[in-house]
């Protein structure tokens, strides 16, 4: 029982905070709702066990990164590179999943996230972004512990034409999750609609959503899915995403120098690491038959489709990737 005169004033200071908790939460929904998405990447940040830090290679170039190291000195390193507009923390979900015997980096691309360069008028096409994440590999130094390398979309284009360009004694296989750059036999309606956005009407992607219709039609584009999000948390994303519109313009207009765009189906056949190919069967922005095209034309690849997933297979099918990717992984140690 409540003793009248220490229970009932307990209650009222507990009531009291948790009234002030609820309207301070409201507040912030409706007020500045972008709080509550930064909070929620740094809780999935902790809760995957990874921590920020920063490499500066050289003036220009600063690599931002998200590490949880090993269980061991010479845990193999998987090297997480993401996709178009995406930055670090989109692979927060799959490295909670992760053994902890591996040591695990998520990069910010320059032109992405925290990384530097990070403005309008630097140069971001994808040839110039492998050097990039090549510099930030030499620089970091992996010793002669074995380098896997993730990459996610445009991550997966850049990640290929790496194991293409520098075959690093640390660079022992490649993972490439729905990766662009491959011309592939059949095209989804997205690519049909949008093949102008390289080189006509960057402005008019649907990637660079400028309304929350536009981010939500954006959302049930790249998942299989479907998430209603409440317009003020809509709202929230696309402010964060236009803060940095007009890089993501300069990173979508550099793809379509030279070709870019497809750099990477013209070295599939250089590349000599193993390579674990997976790709959504729904995937509506680049054709799952790309997959075919890296069986036959890639030496020693595996190819695994997942149903029920989109182009996002990171916030999709988090675990199953997972799954995949750790028995590739040991398939390959027992093999090398």
């Amino acid at each position: 029982m409540l003793d009248y005169h220490t229970g009932w004033p307990f209650f009222l200071v507990v009531l009291s905070k948790l009234v002030l908790l609820t309207v301070t939460l409201v507040s912030i929904y409706f007020l500045r709702p972008v709080w509550l998405i930064l909070a929620w990447t740094w809780y999935r940040t902790w809760r995957a066990g990874l921590k920020k830090h920063h490499l500066k290679i050289t003036d220009e170039l600063q690599i931002a990164y998200l590490e949880r190291k090993g269980n061991m000195a010479n845990s193999e390193v998987l090297l997480f590179v993401h996709g178009f507009t995406g930055d670090k923390a989109i692979f927060c979900d799959v490295v909670r999943y992760l053994p902890t015997n591996y040591h695990v980096i998520l990069i910010d691309l320059p032109g992405h996230g925290e990384s530097k360069p990070n403005d309008d008028k630097s140069d971001y096409r994808p040839s110039v972004l492998v050097d990039y994440v090549h510099k930030f590999v030499k620089a970091y130094g992996f010793g002669d512990r074995k380098l896997c390398m993730i990459g996610s979309s445009m991550g997966g284009a850049i990640a290929g034409i790496y194991a293409a360009r520098y075959s690093d004694e640390s660079l022992s296989s490649v993972v490439l999750v729905c990766p662009a750059g491959i011309h592939s036999p059949e095209v989804t309606e997205f690519l049909k609609k949008s093949h102008d956005d390289l080189g006509k009407n960057v402005e008019g992607s649907v990637l660079l959503p400028n309304t929350t219709q536009e981010f939500n039609d954006m959302l049930h584009l790249v998942m299989y899915h479907k998430i209603n999000m409440p317009s003020n948390i809509a709202m929230a994303f696309l402010e964060l995403k236009q803060m940095k519109a007009d890089v993501h313009k300069k990173v979508m207009s550099d793809m379509k120098i030279d070709g870019e765009y497809l750099m990477l189906d013209k070295v599939l056949e250089e590349i000599q690491h193993p390579v674990l190919c997976v790709w959504g069967e729904n995937d509506q922005i680049l054709h799952v038959s790309g997959s075919i095209v890296i069986k036959q034309r890639v030496k020693n690849a595996e190819i695994h489709v997942l149903d029920r997933c989109g182009h996002a297979v990171t916030l999709d099918r988090p675990r199953k990737l997972v799954k995949i990717i750790t028995r590739f992984l040991e398939k390959v140690t027992t093999t090398t």
